[in-house]
């Protein structure tokens, strides 16, 4: 009988348990927990989707399978209460969660499934796309820590709220519903420093410790409106990446450049035309219009970019005989230059955004992860530890979405993704496995169930 070959998930939780446990334990004198077991612990409530951590302590030490399963397939050897799991990770530095996420980028580049997600050809090289974009996922009255940033709020009271937010970015492609995502980077208070963290910053340090990681990573940064300013796009330069980045219709210098070359004859139009639907024949016409090396700004300084304007029509006659529009209209700054044939790549990949608000913070905020729920806030570095541990969670749920046939074959008998976690967490409490291989043998129906 040929040797077991490990599942995705065994493989991957085999690279996260070898950096727990190089994690520097912050904690002096006797120690009855490792802490691995922690931070294992963590990763659990998130892989099970657990709705709080006394949910997670419950479910523990109310149900002995799952306290079985626990350690026998997470590699748990004690559990902490949920308590003390708070006291001990508030402890632990956040910034050790980085070296996690790039072995597990590792795994992706080996396994070659970043090959799914190409999307440009530049100079005969491959390039992936990047989705960068900020969300809250903390707030309140009175419950902060050092590092949560301050709001006023504009009303009679003026009240001070305290927050924290993250900046994440994930590997994106517009025909692919998984993302790959990287380590998060924080945006609250640094250490020492009294004034608010902003997004820009964020995406700075996150940016500098991203080349470090992935020297030789070919991206493309698909931004929002908010990075079209000359010091990002010269930063992003001399990283030496290509982006992608929205801008805004306004009467700034970049916009009159691009009038002036349409008016001029020196922007390049190229039309295309198709029909979609069935019961209901659509006409599309989408139009793209792009020309280079526009002033970005109005100092003599400022950074030249080559600029596309699109706009899709969409045009019907409904049931009733009523003629019906729709309009959609997208600009962006790019340094790849635009050609005839690149242009239509680079607008799906501008177009492809969307996806760091869809399929990354809206899958942690709606499908299980609990991205807006406190799970508590600590003093020093536990919000952040979760937030770090609910990203891992979700990458690796991702990775097995996108390459795992156990994981996908349980998805298409469920349907969906709320299903499959509810089927994990029932089979965790009802039934007990030998390793991961007899969890999907069980779990799938292929082998007998055992309960004892």
């Amino acid at each position: 009988m040929p040797p077991f070959k490990k599942t995705r998930i065994e493989t991957m939780l085999d690279i996260v348990s070898k950096r727990f446990d190089t994690f520097i334990e912050p904690r002096t004198g006797p120690i009855q927990i490792k802490l691995s077991d922690f931070l294992k612990s963590a990763y659990s409530v998130f892989y099970l989707k657990e709705p709080s951590l006394l949910s997670f302590e419950s479910s523990v030490q109310f149900n002995e399978h799952t306290y079985s399963n626990l350690k026998k397939l997470i590699g748990i050897e004690n559990i902490p209460s949920d308590t003390h799991l708070r006291d001990i990770l508030d402890l632990v530095d956040y910034k050790q969660y980085q070296n996690i996420f790039k072995d597990i980028f590792g795994y992706v580049q080996q396994i070659k499934l970043l090959e799914q997600f190409s999307l440009l050809d530049i100079n005969g090289h491959k390039y992936d796309l990047v989705a960068v974009d900020g969300t809250g996922y903390f707030t309140s009255k009175k419950v902060q820590c050092d590092h949560c940033m301050q709001y006023h709020e504009d009303n009679e009271e003026k009240e001070t709220r305290f927050g924290h937010q993250v900046l994440a970015a994930s590997l994106v492609h517009p025909d692919k519903k998984q993302v790959i995502s990287f380590c998060p980077e924080p945006i609250h208070k640094q250490d020492g420093i009294k004034k608010n963290d902003c997004e820009y910053n964020a995406f700075k340090r996150f940016l500098e410790r991203f080349k470090q990681n992935h020297p030789k990573l070919r991206v493309i940064f698909v931004l929002d409106a908010l990075y079209a300013n000359s010091k990002l796009v010269k930063l992003l330069d001399g990283y030496d990446y290509p982006y992608i980045i929205s801008v805004k219709e306004t009467k700034s210098t970049l916009f009159r450049e691009f009038k002036d070359d349409v008016k001029n004859n020196i922007a390049i139009k190229e039309v295309d035309t198709s029909y979609i639907g069935t019961d209901i024949k659509k006409r599309k016409v989408q139009t793209y219009q792009y020309t280079q090396n526009l002033k970005l700004g109005q100092d003599k300084d400022s950074a030249r970019v080559h600029f596309i304007n699109f706009e899709e029509n969409i045009s019907w006659q409904n049931r009733k005989g009523e003629e019906k529009e729709e309009k959609k209209k997208f600009s962006y700054i790019t340094n790849i230059e635009p050609t005839p044939k690149s242009v239509r790549i680079l607008v799906k990949g501008g177009r492809t955004r969307w996806k760091i608000e869809n399929e990354t913070f809206n899958t942690l905020k709606n499908q299980g992860y609990n991205l807006e729920h406190n799970y508590d806030h600590g003093h020093k570095n536990l919000s952040m530890n979760f937030i770090n541990t609910m990203f891992l969670a979700f990458l690796i749920d991702q990775i097995q979405e996108a390459s795992c046939q156990k994981f996908r074959k349980l998805l298409e008998k469920v349907k969906r993704k709320k299903n499959v976690w509810r089927t994990i967490r029932s089979r965790f409490e009802v039934l007990v496995f030998e390793d991961w291989d007899d969890f999907w043998g069980q779990t799938l129906g292929e082998r007998p169930h055992n309960t004892c």
